[in-house]
């Protein structure tokens, strides 16, 4: 990992013998700087806005322009250039964060065998198996792969016109191969339809077990 996301990580987990913490992170497709409340007081955003007065800004920290290098990034610990999915145009073309490299949840899981879940949008390789969440660290993932569906239907952008939502649990043997389609469970708003999933999550957990929850939000 770089330098500065294994520091992160000892910051997070300490080095004293202190319960380690649950860690929520939330990743927003192309949120620009003024579209929060509390940069822009033409946007409406209270309860970002609440989250940045109770937390601390980090305004030198700089998202890629485009999604996959960003969570790519982001879980991995490296540079964009070195781990970004390069988006194939078919199914069976190699794609994703090279497995060589270990990602955030895996490393959580290692130091302090955090539950680990994903919602929302994957887009770190989709076209193999081994490149899914359930093959890179999450215990549980609720969401879409590919790069974008649409937020009423879960129909996506690149799965010719078919739904793109699965659901996968490291208790199921056949879903933690790859996952299984979350059947009737599309048709809701996503964001209602993710955040319904992660309240679910955080209420069922044992609050005795550090939880890292990873939410991918889509604009597309």
């Amino acid at each position: 990992m770089l330098p500065r996301a294994a520091a992160l990580l000892a910051l997070l987990l300490g080095r004293s013998a202190a319960a380690p913490p649950h860690i929520i992170f939330s990743l927003v497709d192309d949120l620009g700087s003024y579209n929060v409340g509390w940069r822009n007081a033409n946007a409406t955003s209270p309860n970002i806005d609440r989250l940045a007065r109770g937390g601390t800004l980090l305004a030198r920290h700089y998202a890629y322009k485009f999604c996959s290098p960003t969570r790519s990034a982001l879980l991995s610990g490296r540079l964009p250039l070195h781990v970004n999915e390069d988006n194939p145009a078919t199914i069976d073309s190699v794609g994703g964060v090279d497995l060589r490299m270990a990602l955030l949840p895996q490393r959580l899981k290692a130091a302090a065998d955090y539950y680990t879940v994903a919602i929302g949008k994957w887009h770190l390789g989709a076209r193999q198996r081994a490149n899914l969440p359930g093959r890179r660290g999450f215990d549980h993932h609720f969401g879409f792969l590919t790069g974008g569906e649409d937020h009423f239907t879960q129909v996506g952008y690149e799965a010719a016109n078919a739904i793109d939502l699965w659901a996968a649990d490291a208790s199921d043997a056949a879903a933690r191969e790859g996952g299984a389609p979350a059947l009737g469970r599309n048709g809701t708003y996503s964001c209602e339809l993710y955040a319904a999933e992660a309240a679910r999550v955080v209420m069922a957990h044992d609050p005795s077990r550090p939880l890292f929850l990873y939410q991918a939000w889509h604009d597309t």
